[in-house]
């Protein structure tokens, strides 16, 4: 299985805490995270507005994955989240993985209220909602 690019919101408690879970429990080493807030826009994989909405995933051909498909292809990288990958997968064939990946998206400043360390600046259509 090849390796794949990670692109997350380092402002992003949530986020930053499931980059750093997966980090630790990814001992093949097939995943690769960077926050693409320490990037430049020239760098980018995609829209800079897309990645404030949603995860993405770039696999070594250059493909890119958002929301629900990108978390699918990162706990299939990882044999011990293969039990997640499975719940997914389900989630994205009944049509329902979008859906559960954008209400968290939308919520992810407010789930670990108080976490923030003063460097979190919640994007103006979350902050809108």
């Amino acid at each position: 299985m090849n390796e794949i690019k990670v692109f997350y919101d380092g402002h992003c408690p949530v986020c930053v805490r499931s980059m750093n879970l997966i980090r630790t429990t990814d001992k093949i080493g097939l995943v690769n995270f960077t926050s693409f807030r320490d990037l430049e826009k020239a760098d980018l994989p995609v829209q800079e507005d897309i990645l404030e909405r949603s995860i993405v995933v770039e696999t070594k051909d250059g493909k890119t994955f958002t929301g629900m498909h990108a978390v699918l292809k990162i706990l299939l990288r990882i044999p011990e989240l293969f039990i997640l990958a499975a719940f997914v997968y389900f989630l994205n064939a009944i049509g329902i993985g979008e859906i559960t990946y954008s209400k968290i998206s939308a919520s992810r400043y407010s789930i670990l209220s108080g976490s923030c360390t003063g460097n979190c600046k919640v994007p103006e259509f979350i902050s809108k909602q």
